[in-house]
Order: C-alpha cells, then structure tokens, then sequence
C-alpha cells in the first residue's frame, strides 16, 4: 500500500468515526423526544389526531434503529479500516456476530 492510500484509509476512517459520534448525540436527542411524543399519544382520544401521532412516534423509532445500524456498520468499517492500515502482526479478529 503506498502513502496515497494509506492517508485516504486512515481521513476515511476519521469520518466514519466522526459520524458515529454524531449518531450517538443524535440518539441522546431522540429518546427524549420519542417519550415526549409517545406520553402525548397515550393521553389521546381515539381518532385522526391520534393517528398522526402514532405516524410521529414510528417515524421516531425508525430513526433511532436506523442510528443503531449506523453505529453497529461504523463500528465494524472503523475496525476494518484499522486491519487494514495496520502491521501484519497487529491485525485483530473482526468476525461480528449480528
């Protein structure tokens, strides 16, 4: 591997380490939000209003999964990264169990 190639490994895994970070703020602002919104939801009367906030409250959880995905994939690229700028007497297991 040749120094081009070296630094765009280790500036991409600098930035996938930077969005997992973000995911993780993210996720501390949408607990708090989806409790909100589902507090709102059980106080509600049947009918369209409650609907939509169902329609929130699922689009809330689709989001925090999908960051919990963004976290777990990040976490294996990050690792790979790391095998694959490293030594051959520092490279680690990676297999996952998912």
């Amino acid at each position: 591997m040749d120094a081009q190639e070296y630094d765009a490994l280790v500036a991409l895994k600098a930035r996938i380490e930077a969005l997992a970070e973000e995911a993780r703020a993210i996720q501390k602002e949408v607990s708090p939000a989806f409790k909100s919104v589902e507090r709102r939801y059980y106080r509600m009367d049947d009918g369209s209003r409650k609907y939509i906030e169902f329609l929130r409250l699922t689009s809330i959880g689709y989001v925090n999964d999908n960051l919990d995905n963004v976290l777990n994939y990040a976490c294996a690229a990050v690792d790979a990264l790391d095998n694959a700028t490293a030594d051959e007497d520092e490279v680690k297991d990676i297999s996952y169990k998912y």
